[in-house]
């Protein structure tokens, strides 16, 4: 293993070693600025070369975030049809497009592109088109290493704001360049907020027609399904904790995170720990302050909703079930969320250096008990 300093000297964008791909590293104080105010500071002093590195790092990212809620609705609906049966599979895809319909009306409201986005997303996410088969089909092809015309029409309209984005940066016009990067990432976001609503809606109608614990193991079963979370499982077991932070910090901004929405999170080191801090979170976070009181939460305390009853909502319970999923495979979490019920407080994700210094209580808070003797050691760590 190499020694990358990941979070050390001024910042740069470097090749992230397990995964062969580039990655914002530096200074946590220098990392916590947004990917979007990276581009707009280099724009601002026409450093037009800069923002062009900023601008494919954030397109790489938006793509991946596009496959991500581009698979989950197919698992989603893979899962239920293994679970329940297709017919109960084609009925909650038909309530939860239904639900999905009107939980982005307070995206498309927020302006024109906006407003484009839902219209182009929402034949992607009709039952008459999102049938098990369909969702089947989608998910073989990318199994096999290649990308379905279904992700080609969602990244469409992405694509033409990127084009005439690159265009701009070409012809050295710095003006234009800010307007046509401004397009572009209010379509990048519009594109991740609307797609990934459809992950919150389906378990969100799960549960209101065939109870919580069906809902969970849905959410649960999608994960592994798409082939998005096997690879991240896969991935993770090889990366130490220091690599764990450095790609999870990435990762959290790519969800444009932060004040204002601008792809932004907060790194802590500590003696024994790693703290990520995101206000909010662009996931989950986001979706809550967005939706406020409209959002359905999960009525029964249980493993999946932190112990807590009636304050995490569908989407978020893949976080808790991501730490049970660690605990099987390794032992421990080997992040932990710390989910905050008020939606207007900052969320965060722990990385312990070594899970002994884990909190017995964040095993407890998702169903486990903390056994020492149980930790499978990795690579990275001291015998």
């Amino acid at each position: 293993m190499t020694n990358q300093d990941y979070f050390g000297g001024p910042e740069r964008i470097a090749i992230f070693e397990p995964s062969g791909q580039p990655m914002r590293m530096g200074a946590p104080a220098e990392l916590a600025v947004s990917n979007d105010d990276r581009v707009q500071q280099a724009l601002a002093a026409s450093d037009l070369r800069t923002a062009a590195e900023y601008i494919a790092l954030q397109y790489e990212s938006n793509a991946t975030m596009m496959t991500i809620y581009v698979q989950w609705p197919c698992a989603y609906l893979l899962s239920a049809a293994e679970s329940l049966g297709e017919p109960a599979a084609l009925a909650l895809a038909t309530a939860a497009f239904e639900h999905w319909s009107k939980a982005v009306q307070s995206i498309a409201g927020q302006g024109e592109t906006e407003r484009r986005v839902v219209s182009l997303a929402a034949p992607l996410l009709h039952p008459e088109l999102l049938t098990p088969a369909f969702a089947r089909g989608i998910i073989n092809v990318f199994n096999s290493g290649q990308s379905p015309d279904y992700l080609a029409n969602a990244m469409k309209m992405l694509n033409e704001f990127e084009a005439r984005l690159s265009t701009s940066l070409a012809q050295g016009n710095a003006q234009e360049a800010r307007q046509a990067y401004e397009a572009y990432f209010s379509c990048a976001r519009s594109w991740h907020d609307v797609l990934m609503q459809y992950a919150d809606s389906f378990p969100g109608v799960a549960a209101a027609m065939h109870g919580q614990a069906s809902a969970e193991a849905l959410v649960e079963k999608s994960f592994s399904a798409a082939p998005f979370g096997a690879g991240l499982w896969t991935f993770g077991a090889r990366l130490s904790p220091q690599q764990l932070a450095a790609f999870l910090l990435a990762h959290i901004r790519e969800h444009f995170s932060g004040p204002g929405r601008k792809g932004a999170a907060t790194l802590r080191e500590y003696e024994d720990r790693y703290e990520l801090i995101f206000d909010p979170c662009g996931s989950g976070g986001a979706m809550r302050r967005r939706l406020g009181a409209a959002q359905s939460r999960l009525p029964a305390a249980s493993p999946a909703t932190f112990g807590r009853a009636g304050e995490v909502p569908p989407y978020c319970t893949h976080c808790a079930i991501n730490a049970r999923t660690a605990i099987a495979r390794f032992g421990w979490p080997i992040y932990v969320t710390r989910f905050n019920p008020d939606p207007a407080m900052p969320c965060g994700w722990t990385i312990y250096k070594t899970p002994d210094a884990i909190p017995e209580q964040q095993f407890e808070e998702v169903g486990y008990a903390k056994e020492a003797n149980g930790f499978r050691r990795g690579y990275w760590m001291t015998p």
